[in-house]
């Protein structure tokens, strides 16, 4: 559930007073980002600081955040939507290789036993090759997902200040507004998923070669059988 900012009612609790003077806080001072009294601003401390009233600092920093919101929701919206299509692109993957193991297997039942030397190195280099891209692509979904983690976190605990006293939405309010605007997450590169290894090149020309000789030799080896004749000794 998304809170808007403008929804945030954040005012100072009646019980927060300075802890030196006992008096209630009602400035916000912008070098030490905290709230102080009145006696604190004529203090040594703050007299040559910039102080402002607590709800005048409140809204400013609201609006500061929510500027950032926005464009921090919808980067992670994008992350998301990245991930779950570097994650569709593995199940294809995964798919596509299957299929591309059985024609494997079912084409080279017709060869013979010197072909599985042959066969046994496109399985290992296809399956490596898989290994290779689904490696690829599960670091960036392992990436993406360390990034959607962060913005989670962040927006989250943005949020969260909005639902605060004005006591710890205005505490360190500059760095978390730092933080937001420093924000940065590169999107990975695209896998590219397109195999080197091509079931065309699997079965050349050699192949056919090869099926003819061994059924021409199979046809000799009948021949010579049916002219077979026992020696009488």
């Amino acid at each position: 559930m998304v809170i808007k900012l403008s929804q945030c009612s954040v005012r100072p609790k009646q019980e927060d007073r300075c802890e030196k003077h006992e008096e209630k806080l009602t400035l916000f001072c912008e070098e030490d980002q905290n709230m102080i009294c009145l006696v604190c601003r004529e203090s040594r401390d703050h007299r040559s600081h910039t102080t402002r009233p607590i709800d005048e600092a409140v809204q400013e920093y609201k609006e500061k955040y929510e500027i950032y919101l926005e464009p921090l929701r919808k980067k992670l919206k994008e992350i998301l939507e990245l991930k779950s299509s570097e994650e569709e692109k593995a199940e294809q993957l995964m798919c596509e290789t299957e299929i591309k193991r059985e024609k494997i297997l079912s084409e080279f039942e017709e060869l013979h036993q010197f072909l599985n030397e042959e066969q046994q190195i496109l399985l290992s280099k296809l399956e490596e090759e898989e290994k290779d891209i689904l490696k690829k692509i599960r670091d960036i979904v392992t990436q993406l997902e360390d990034q959607s983690s962060s913005l989670k976190k962040l927006i989250s605990e943005i949020e969260e200040k909005c639902q605060q006293s004005a006591t710890e939405l205005l505490k360190d309010a500059k760095a978390t507004l730092s933080r937001c605007q420093t924000v940065e997450f590169p999107i990975p590169e695209a896998v590219c998923t397109e195999m080197k290894i091509c079931f065309h090149l699997m079965f050349p020309r050699q192949y056919f070669i090869v099926k003819k000789m061994l059924r021409r030799h199979q046809g000799n080896l009948s021949f010579e059988l049916a002219n077979v004749t026992l020696d009488p000794e």
